[in-house]
């Protein structure tokens, strides 16, 4: 059974993340959809309720990354971490170019 997140440490976790998606750094202002408080380690994976689990996210990035934890590449050898917004730093794995998220890793 999923608990629900209490309002006050969906407020820390927002105002941790400065209400941007803490995947693709778009602001909840800027958004029609609610932001969404993420485990970053999902439950089912042995994830908890607490601050350092939890991100920021907006629909989109939550949905797509739902409870992954890893993608495969295309070779299927090499199995990759997903970002993890708690542990990696954004700049050193992303930027925008002309409004586009683009890889560094």
């Amino acid at each position: 059974m999923r608990q629900a997140i209490p309002a006050k440490v969906r407020e820390l976790v927002a105002n941790r993340a400065e209400h941007r998606c803490e995947y693709c750094r778009f602001h909840e202002d800027d958004l029609f959809f609610s932001f969404e408080v993420d485990h970053i380690v999902s439950i089912k994976h042995g994830g908890g309720n607490e601050p350092e689990n939890l991100a920021f996210s907006c629909p989109h990035c939550n949905n797509h990354k739902g409870s992954d934890l890893t993608t495969i590449l295309d070779d299927y050898n090499d199995i990759v971490r997903l970002f993890n917004p708690r542990i990696h730093e954004w700049a050193s794995h992303f930027q925008t170019v002309d409004g586009e998220i683009i890889s560094l890793t």
